[in-house]
């Protein structure tokens, strides 16, 4: 019975914060481009203080500031690359597809699928103790992956992207913070020895 309301417990840790940010988002729809990095590094905070390193509220602020960072830079990424690539397409007549994809929407899609997110999981150093391991680097990879897939399949950036792309990284801050219970709930499980380094 302790066992089940453990698992209970850490699957509320896990998805808690991911249904937090999606649910604001919807709530703040017509501003949620300027409130999901507000509310996303809150959020982020809000639900793992347990597990910052530094006092609450400044915590808070580091991690609204560096949300916030993540986002002005993607779109910095975003606006420069598509700048190079309208003046460099500018000289030519040529629409290049690669796979049914237009290579302009290729490279645009680069900063925010891969940039970003990798911009923020840098960010979250800061704050928290993060284990640079295979699980990290196995986590980090399968959220770019999946945000490429998605880039690829919507073809657009818009709301959905926005709510799909906070779906991913907070739910793959919360698997990297909460890193140990999941695997000690394997361990008791299945009986499987996995690595902690």
């Amino acid at each position: 019975m302790k066992s089940f309301k453990r698992n209970i417990i850490l699957l509320g840790k896990l998805f808690l914060p991911v249904i937090s940010c999606i649910g604001l988002i919807e709530v703040t729809y017509k501003h949620y481009l300027y409130v999901s990095p507000l509310s996303f590094g809150f959020i982020i905070i809000l639900f793992n203080y347990m597990k910052i390193k530094y006092e609450f509220t400044i915590s808070i602020l580091v991690s609204i500031t560096l949300s916030f960072l993540s986002l002005f830079l993607s779109i910095a990424f975003y606006s420069i690359t598509g700048y190079l690539i309208n003046q460099f397409f500018a000289f030519s007549e040529l629409d290049i597809n690669i796979l049914g994809y237009s290579i302009k929407y290729l490279f645009l899609l680069l900063p925010i699928a891969v940039i970003s997110p990798l911009l923020m999981f840098k960010s979250y150093h800061i704050l928290f103790k993060i284990r640079n391991n295979i699980y990290y680097k196995n986590i980090k990879l399968a959220s770019v992956i999946l945000l490429l897939i998605y880039g690829l399949i919507t073809n657009k950036f818009e709301k959905d992207y926005i709510i799909f792309w906070q779906f991913v990284m907070a739910l793959s801050l919360q698997l990297i913070l909460y890193q140990d219970e999941i695997k000690a709930v394997f361990n008791k499980k299945f009986g499987l020895k996995m690595n902690k380094k």
